[in-house]
């Protein structure tokens, strides 16, 4: 009887013991995914800002007859500010690490985003795709690029 007894308690002690990583786990599983996904909704939210800030400059010097190569460098231009701004400060909360590092980083990540920018409008243009539809495969096309080599390279 004492041996069953002794079983029964070190079988409950193991399962509690158990149980306790199971929720600690769980609970630290549901911490990361809350904070991955709230990083990744306020990354969409400044691409959202950067997008219509970017393309709102992009349309507007087109509507008023600037080439569509040099009203993608403005409209880029500006949106890279606003988006470093926003993605340092809110969306990764990287403010502790050096700015000049990132500042660089983040120029030379933007350089490869757009520069495959530029290169998928230019071809889009010469395939006599609609200038505006180009504007926006374009754009997908820099997005892609620029989260991935952001969150990787700059904000990491």
């Amino acid at each position: 009887m004492n041996i069953l007894v002794k079983f029964i308690w070190k079988s409950n002690k193991d399962r509690s013991i158990s149980l306790k990583k199971s929720l600690i786990n769980e609970t630290a599983i549901k911490i990361l995914k809350q904070n991955i996904s709230t990083q990744f909704a306020r990354f969409l939210v400044t691409g959202a800002i950067n997008t219509a800030v970017g393309f709102g400059i992009i349309f507007l010097l087109m509507f008023l007859g600037i080439t569509p190569q040099i009203s993608n460098i403005c409209g880029y231009a500006v949106g890279l500010t606003v988006s470093f701004t926003l993605n340092r400060n809110w969306v990764f909360e990287a403010s502790n690490v050096p700015i000049k590092q990132q500042m660089v980083n983040f120029l030379l990540i933007f350089m490869v985003a757009f520069g495959i920018n530029f290169l998928v409008l230019n071809i889009l243009l010469i395939a006599s795709i609609n200038a505006w539809f180009s504007q926006i495969l374009a754009g997908v096309c820099y997005t892609v690029v620029f989260y991935v080599l952001s969150k990787r390279v700059v904000f990491s």
